[in-house]
């Protein structure tokens, strides 16, 4: 199981056990969430030999429509029964775009989790210096930047409901960063899409395009 992945395993032992209560301002509403899901999955396919994400695809495990980087080698699905990841690394290797979804013992606020999952990073990794964390609306979600021991994280935090997401862009710690990677990998966070239900259309909106990173 990836570091990322069982920070992901230890918040959850957490929030079964203690948990916040209270209204959630930051989530994500199922219909604003399969809305997007179907806008995305609708893109038609680029013919562009030099796209650097491919065509949006919904992936059930992780309840999410998907813009996988052209070139980069999938790794192993992993799941525990209560999370589930998928992710893809750059071809040097120094890159990774991924997908976690997990369930929570009830709906609660995102800065709970994520003060959460920080704090299982530091005890899985080492270390996990915050660099920024802030809410942004569009998302609507959290939007937040840690180095830990291992990884360089750079990630968006998304609720539904009792279920979350963590849709990240990372670079191993203490490696040179690939710029050009980097860029990919946040493109592809940027182009990816949380939903409880699976698109009920696909190719036939907008090509998809790189967009800012944040």
């Amino acid at each position: 199981m990836s570091p990322r992945c069982t920070a992901v395993a230890g918040l959850l032992t957490l929030l079964s056990l203690s948990f916040s209560s209270g209204c959630n301002q930051n989530h994500l509403s199922q219909g604003q969430a399969h809305q997007r899901a179907n806008a995305l999955a609708s893109s038609a396919p680029t013919t562009d030999p030099a796209a650097v994400l491919l065509q949006p695809e919904w992936i059930a495990s992780v309840k999410a429509v998907c813009s996988a980087p052209t070139g980069w080698k999938p790794g192993p699905p992993e799941s525990d029964g209560r999370h589930a990841a998928v992710s893809w690394g750059s071809p040097t290797n120094e890159t990774i775009y991924g997908v976690i979804h997990f369930g929570l013992p009830l709906p609660v606020p995102l800065g709970f989790v994520h003060s959460q999952f920080i704090s299982e990073m530091r005890k899985r990794e080492g270390k996990a210096d915050e660099v920024d964390e802030h809410d942004d609306p569009k998302l609507p979600g959290i939007r937040f930047e840690v180095k830990g021991g291992q990884y360089h994280m750079r990630a968006n935090l998304m609720e539904i409901g009792s279920e979350g997401w963590v849709i990240y862009a990372s670079t191993r710690a203490g490696h040179e960063i690939n710029e050009a990677e980097l860029k990919i990998a946040m493109d592809a966070r940027e182009h990816t899409a949380p939903s409880l239900e699976a698109p009920s259309v696909q190719g036939q909106g907008p090509t998809i395009g790189a967009v800012p990173a944040h």
